[in-house]
């Protein structure tokens, strides 16, 4: 996915391990794959998949509702798209490296940030979901 003089390089630049390809960088890398399970905890997204197509597809068919789960849910997937590209970006031209934790607290605050942005009607779903954030998100900063 990358060019240094002609000669592709091929590393993953975050995990350094395997080679780089759009499925390796946002799903099976090791150092993705931490980001995505402790935004999957916060965000409560059941659904598994490991590929592009399969996530945005699960994601997709559930995320028809505008309930403030679902909301949530869209907004960590695109938080987390973005922030896993924007590291590697960082990597490779910058020679900038945050840890996962780092880049986690990074989504976290951006999924906090859009939330404040938008409008909920007071409801017990909303203070449910409010709560359960609250707890997850306890929990993945405390390392538990």
């Amino acid at each position: 996915m990358r060019k240094n003089e002609g000669n592709i390089l091929s590393r993953c630049p975050l995990c350094l391990n395997d080679n780089e390809d759009l499925q390796h960088l946002l799903f099976k890398c090791s150092f993705s794959k931490d980001v995505w399970d402790k935004v999957r905890a916060i965000a409560d997204i059941e659904c598994d998949k490991r590929n592009w197509t399969d996530l945005v597809k699960c994601l997709g068919d559930s995320c028809v509702q505008k309930s403030i789960g679902w909301v949530i849910k869209r907004f960590a997937l695109a938080a987390c798209v973005y922030t896993i590209w924007q590291e590697r970006n960082g990597r490779i031209f910058k020679d900038v490296q945050r840890t996962s934790q780092e880049v986690f607290n990074n989504i976290d605050d951006s999924i906090k940030h859009k939330l404040l942005g938008i409008t909920v009607k007071n409801s017990v779903n909303v203070r449910n979901v409010e709560h359960q954030v609250q707890k997850a998100d306890s929990k993945v900063n405390d390392g538990s």
